[in-house]
């Protein structure tokens, strides 16, 4: 497949398979200075913003968007050095945070949490919403909006599907740490009552299928399914996924249903 780069005059070969059956080593990269934009897509300061010459640790939460309450991390530690202007993805300059690096990589220490049997309903989606993550999949969305109490969803259905061909971040992350599926179902349970979990890949990825497979004989008491969804687009849309468990069409979203969908990566990350 041949495809022109930002209308280049060059045609730029790109390979038409992916490689999506192993999984990949990532790499490090310490950088003397960070920056991180204090400015959401509108142009507004982050809410709760740190100040310049804070202490900040990795994990430290430099500020939240006020509409979505997504968090922007720092992602070394350090201390705010300046507001600087950056250049962005957009091709627009956002002011930034210029962290400086100590080379320490001191955690931000994490608060403990126990069993989902020690929390309410109301705990587990306050804790959800606290975290500010949001759904990469489909729709850019924060994920406490898929499990509203309002919903009486039956089945989660984990978008698995390796869909852009140049990375591998799903095959990667679960074959590496798959405890992270099986750690955040029991929590999904008590929320919204779910009692089927299917978990969509490509028939590519062999690794990733074997990793869940084995997987299972640690946690008996959970049933994880396994459904194999051709790659192509748009096979992986939400819709399309839920019309291969049910014959029936929603008006709006899956959740009228009793479905919800979630992709691999934002499920880890919860």
């Amino acid at each position: 497949m041949g495809i022109h780069i930002f209308s280049s005059r060059h045609l730029i070969d790109l390979p038409t398979k992916k490689k999506t059956d192993k999984a990949f080593e990532p790499f490090i990269y310490e950088p003397k200075f960070v920056y991180i934009t204090i400015e959401d897509d509108t142009k507004h300061h982050l809410d709760n913003l740190l100040s310049i010459n804070s202490v900040v640790k990795k994990g430290t939460i430099i500020g939240r968007e006020k509409e979505t309450n997504f968090p922007y991390y720092s992602p070394i530690s350090g201390y705010i050095k300046e507001i600087v202007g950056m250049p962005f993805s957009d091709f627009s300059f956002r002011e930034c945070f210029k962290i400086e690096n100590d080379y320490l990589s001191t955690w931000l220490e994490e608060k403990q949490i126990s069993g989902a049997d020690n929390y309410t309903k109301g705990d587990i989606y306050n804790f959800i919403k606290d975290s500010g993550i949001i759904e990469r999949g489909n729709r850019y969305l924060p994920i406490y909006k898929i499990f509203e109490p309002e919903y009486n969803i039956h089945t989660l259905i984990i978008n698995a599907i390796e869909f852009n061909p140049f990375r591998g971040n799903e095959n990667l992350y679960t074959t590496n740490f798959i405890d992270y599926i099986y750690y955040v179902i029991p929590y999904l349970k008590k929320l919204s009552g779910i009692t089927r979990f299917i978990i969509c890949i490509n028939p590519c990825q062999k690794e990733l299928e074997n990793k869940i497979i084995s997987s299972k004989k640690s946690y008996n008491d959970i049933s994880l399914e396994i459904k194999k969804v051709d790659e192509k687009y748009p096979s992986f849309v939400e819709r399309n996924l839920v019309r291969n468990f049910t014959s029936k069409k929603y008006d709006l979203h899956a959740q009228e249903l009793g479905y919800a969908t979630i992709s691999l990566f934002s499920l880890e990350m919860l």
